[in-house]
Order: C-alpha cells, then sequence, then structure tokens
C-alpha cells in the first residue's frame, strides 16, 4: 500500500510539473494557457506586464511612478468591466493614445463588422473608397482581391485611392490590395519603442513576405498613371499606414488634411478567455529610413475639397 501511494504521488507530481512547463511554453510562444481559469489578479498582472516590458512609454518616468499604483487597483477588481476599465487606462499611459483594452470580440461579431472597399470606375479613372478591416481573417483574402482586381486593369490611367474615413484596423489587405500600384520590395520598416527593426514589409509577387497566407491572384502592376490620395481626420492607425506606403511615390499625390496621428505599431495579446490588450510597442520606418512617432501625416496639397482638386491635378498633362 506505501509503495502504492508513494507512486500514485510521484506520478502526480510529474503530472502537475508537466502542467505548469506547458503554461510557461505555452506563453512563451506568445499566447495564454490555461488549464484552469485564472483570477482577475492574474490576468491584470499579466497584462501590466506586458505593458511594462513592451509599451513605448513604460520607460518614461509618469509610468514607473504609476505601475505600483495600477498593481494595487488590479488586486481591488470588482469584476472583469472593472478590470478592463484599469487596464485600459493603464495602457494609454504605457502605450499612448492608440492602446487600449475592451473585452475581445467573437468570430460572427467581427465577420459582421465587414465593410467591403468602394469601387467606380469612369473611362480611365479608378476611384477607390478603403474602409476600415476589422473582420475576420477569413474576409482578407476577399477585401484584398477586390482591391487588386479593380486595379489589375490595364485601361486605367488615373486612380483616386480615399482614406478620409478609414480609421484603420489590420494594414495587411489594405497594402496587399494596392500591390498593382505599389512598386515590389520593401514598403516601409517597424522598429520597437528603442528604433529596433523588428520588421520588413515587402512587397513580392503578390504577397507580403512576413504575413503568411494572405496573397492576391492579380499580380500585374498598373503600367503608368497618376495616383492621388485623399487623407484627412478620420484617416487613422492602419489607413495612414496605407498612406505611407504610397506617400512619396512619384506618380504619387496627397491631397486633404493632416491624418489622426495614430502612425504606430501595435501588438494584440488575449488575456485569459476574452480579454484584448492592443498596446503600442514601436513606430514605421519609410523607405528613406524616417521614423514616425505618432504625429499625423501631412498632405502634399492641403484641401478642403480634396476630390475636387485631386480630379484637377489628375487631368492635368
Amino acid at each position: 500500500m506505501k509503495k502504492f501511494l508513494k507512486v500514485l504521488l510521484i506520478t502526480a507530481v510529474l503530472v502537475l510539473g508537466s502542467v505548469a512547463s506547458l503554461q510557461v511554453l505555452s506563453t512563451n510562444l506568445g499566447f495564454s494557457f490555461y488549464i484552469f481559469p485564472p483570477s482577475l489578479e492574474s490576468v491584470g498582472s499579466q497584462a501590466l506586464a506586458r505593458m511594462d516590458k513592451f509599451g513605448i512609454y513604460s520607460s518614461s518616468a509618469q509610468w514607473q511612478d504609476s505601475k505600483l499604483a495600477y498593481k494595487k487597483l488590479v488586486k481591488e477588481a470588482q469584476d472583469q468591466e472593472d478590470l478592463v476599465r484599469i487596464l485600459d487606462d493603464a495602457s494609454k499611459l504605457a502605450g499612448g493614445k492608440h492602446s487600449s483594452c475592451s473585452l475581445l470580440k467573437s468570430q460572427d461579431q467581427r465577420t459582421d463588422l465587414y465593410i467591403e472597399p468602394t469601387i467606380k470606375k469612369d473611362q480611365d479613372l479608378l476611384y477607390i473608397k478603403l474602409p476600415e478591416f476589422v473582420a475576420s481573417s477569413d474576409q482578407e483574402q476577399a477585401y484584398a482581391e477586390k482591391l487588386a482586381e479593380a486595379l489589375a486593369d490595364q485601361t486605367i490611367k488615373k486612380v483616386i485611392v480615399d482614406l478620409r474615413d478609414n480609421p484603420g484596423g489590420s494594414m495587411y489587405p489594405m497594402i496587399l490590395g494596392l500591390a498593382p500600384i505599389l512598386p515590389e520590395g520593401r514598403v516601409f520598416s517597424l522598429v520597437d519603442k528603442n528604433n529596433r527593426e523588428t520588421m520588413a514589409i515587402d512587397l513580392d509577387q503578390g504577397r507580403i513576405k512576413a504575413y503568411k497566407g494572405l496573397e492576391v491572384s492579380k499580380k500585374e502592376k498598373l503600367a503608368d498613371g497618376k495616383i492621388a490620395v485623399l487623407c484627412g481626420p478620420g484617416t487613422g492607425s492602419s489607413a495612414e499606414a496605407t498612406l505611407l506606403a504610397l506617400k512619396g511615390l512619384d506618380q504619387v499625390k496627397v491631397f486633404g488634411q493632416p491624418t489622426a496621428g495614430y502612425l504606430s505599431v501595435n501588438q494584440g495579446y488575449v488575456l485569459g478567455d476574452d480579454i484584448f490588450l492592443n498596446l503600442t510597442v514601436g513606430f514605421f520606418k519609410d523607405r528613406q529610413g524616417k521614423i514616425y512617432g505618432q504625429e499625423a501625416l501631412e498632405p502634399d496639397f492641403p484641401s478642403q475639397n480634396p476630390y475636387e482638386d485631386a480630379l484637377v491635378w489628375l487631368n492635368e498633362n
């Protein structure tokens, strides 16, 4: 009997040890694996640790002076909504205005948020209105393909890309959909809070090298033509990244008003079962090596009537 109990005890220790190792391994791979539902304090502590390690302002005196107070608030959180409110406030101190914390949307909820790009052709003029993309990954393909297919028409000589009412979402289907009017190779790079390059965004034959699983079938480049981009205060986040991909190219001019100023790199973390931390962890570096913070992008031609002014420029010889 003693021998049986000893074997049972050793087995239990080995199993628990394996479970603990699995939790640590999974967390190191970038997601959280839970054998038992974590407490509010545990989830909150994980979030604060990520902010402290990766947030672009985590070295600031303001964050360093406040993080202990946030730890205390996390311990005292009454429910999930209370915790989300505390973490949302903390994320903006550690990561800036582009950071947030919210309850995670379900796949169905995200699917319902899908908005198709608007495309209108008038002779050799193509007008494209890019909406935000915050839907499911399954809909990325449809979004990008619709753009790329329209731009593959070699009868087009003039293009208007309207980003004015696009607050962001995922930049990948936007940029990949515009591949026919973007050069191959470097689009821009992502850098961390210390300005060290973390990822190169390179266009390569209908795909983005660093982003797997998304590729457009229409790979033809628009042979020649002029491209006008419309922007304004409603242009934010990934729409600003899309603008950055186009801005500065020889055939491109930008019309409108300064953008919203959310051009920064965000990393998403799922905490517990349904809390989502969207933390600003870095910045964008353009083809010329300039690094952008959270400032607005300026148009080439400031305008209160950007569509009309763009048409005038497009129709010039």
